[in-house]
C-alpha cells in the first residue's frame, strides 16, 4: 500500500506551488487528503480523475507519485493561462466540464480507479445529482471517490443563523464582483453548504455505497486574524465532544462492483 508524500516528492511540489497565496493556506489539507486518498487507490489500479481540480497541487502531487491523471474544471479555469502551465508541464490533461443537465465528464464509462472531488460540492449551481451520477458512470467497478465539503452546521454556521444571518457566504458577492460589463466569476461562490448526511443520501442515490463519512478539522496554515484563529481554536476545543461542530466533511465512496465480481 502506498505510504503517501515522500520528502523528495513534497520538495517538487513545494518548489513549484510555494509563491501562491492560495497553495500556502490549503497545503496542509491537501497533504491530509493524498495521504487519505492512496490508502484506496494505487498507480497500479488505473487512471484516475481529479473534479474541479483548480491550481492542480493535487493533480501535480498524485502525477509525481506515479498516477496516471486527467484533470478537469469549469472553462474559466481550463483558460487561465498561469493555470494551464501547471497542467502543461506534467503532461496532464486538462479538460474543460460544468456539471449540469446533459453534461457529460469527458470520459467513457467505467474509465477511472478512483477520483478527487475536494471543495467542489458547495460551488454547484445545479442539482448535484448530476456530479454523482456522472462519477457512478465513469468509475470503474469497486472504484474509490474522495470527497470534501465544508460542514453547514459547523459551528461558525451555528453561531452565525444565531444572529440571523445565514451560514452560507455573504451574498454581498453577488454585487460586489460585478465587473464594469457586469460579469460575474462566480465559480468560486459557496452557492450551498451541505450536512453530513445530505451527502450521504446524494450518493447513495446516486448507485454509490458510501465507505465513511466524517466530521473532521480542516488542516490549515497558521494564517488569519487573532479573531479568526481563536474561533478556530474554540471550535477545536467543543469539536472534541460535538464532532458535528467540526468545520469539515470528508467521505470514501465507492462505486459497487458488478455481481459478477462480488460486492
Amino acid at each position: 500500500m502506498n505510504s503517501g508524500y515522500d520528502e523528495s516528492i513534497w520538495k517538487e511540489v513545494y518548489r513549484e506551488f510555494s509563491s501562491e497565496r492560495y497553495f500556502q493556506g490549503t497545503v496542509f489539507r491537501n497533504k491530509k487528503i493524498i495521504n487519505e486518498f492512496v490508502k484506496f487507490v494505487k498507480p497500479e489500479d488505473g487512471p484516475i480523475l481529479d473534479v474541479g481540480a483548480y491550481r492542480g497541487y493535487n493533480s501535480f502531487t498524485l502525477n509525481l507519485m506515479g498516477y496516471c491523471v486527467n484533470a478537469i474544471d469549469v472553462l474559466t479555469v481550463i483558460n487561465e493561462h498561469s493555470i494551464a502551465l501547471h497542467y502543461t508541464k506534467r503532461n496532464i490533461p486538462f479538460r474543460s466540464y460544468k456539471v449540469g443537465q446533459g453534461q457529460r465528464i469527458p470520459a467513457d464509462a467505467e474509465s477511472y480507479a478512483g477520483a478527487l472531488v475536494v471543495e467542489v460540492l458547495e460551488h454547484l449551481q445545479v442539482n448535484p445529482m448530476y456530479l454523482f451520477f456522472e462519477l457512478e458512470r465513469v468509475l470503474l467497478p469497486g472504484g474509490y471517490v474522495i470527497l470534501t465539503t465544508p460542514n453547514q452546521v459547523r459551528l461558525r454556521g451555528r453561531i452565525k443563523v444565531l444572529f440571523g444571518h445565514s451560514m452560507n457566504d455573504d451574498c454581498s458577492s453577488f454585487f460586489k464582483k460585478f465587473d464594469s460589463h457586469k460579469y460575474f466569476d462566480d465559480t468560486g461562490y459557496h452557492w450551498k453548504l451541505y450536512t453530513l448526511h445530505e451527502v450521504k443520501k446524494l450518493a447513495v442515490a446516486a448507485g454509490l455505497q458510501v465507505v465513511s463519512a466524517k466530521y473532521q478539522w480542516m488542516p490549515v496554515a497558521s494564517q488569519g486574524s487573532f479573531v479568526e484563529l481563536m474561533i478556530r481554536n474554540i471550535e477545536r476545543t467543543i469539536g472534541i465532544g460535538i464532532p458535528s461542530c467540526r468545520d469539515w466533511l470528508v467521505f470514501i465512496i465507492r462505486k459497487k462492483k458488478s455481481y459478477y465480481t462480488g460486492n
